[in-house]
């Protein structure tokens, strides 16, 4: 079993560490690839395996490949939204998902 030993969120980041050396396995779901690759590297840095997506559809066969521990997905994805994403998950396992909503406001 993998524990999660920590999931905060300040200034609209997720923080996420592996308890006692246990290595999660991740699925990053957005659009916004520069935004999924900059989780992706940091994640892997902290030990984890990580698998990124950037459509629901990928991002559903890639949660039946992978079995990821953990699904990260921003709820305004094209094609299959990020909330059918998440219903669709559901109805088929007990998955765990952590919907990451984020607004850039821009301060003139």
């Amino acid at each position: 079993m993998v524990i999660l030993s920590t999931v905060s969120f300040a200034n609209n980041a997720v923080f996420i560490n592996a308890a006692r050396g246990d290595v999660m396995k991740l699925l990053i779901v957005d659009t916004d690839r520069d935004l999924v690759e900059m989780l992706t590297g940091w994640l892997k840095t902290l030990g984890h395996e990580v698998y990124r997506s950037y459509t629901g559809e990928h991002a559903y066969q890639m949660w039946e490949q992978q079995e990821p521990d953990l699904v990260v997905i921003d709820p305004n994805l094209r094609g299959m939204d990020g909330l059918t994403l998440c219903q669709e998950m559901r109805a088929k396992h007990d998955a765990l998902i952590l919907v990451m909503m984020y607004k850039m406001r821009f301060v003139a």
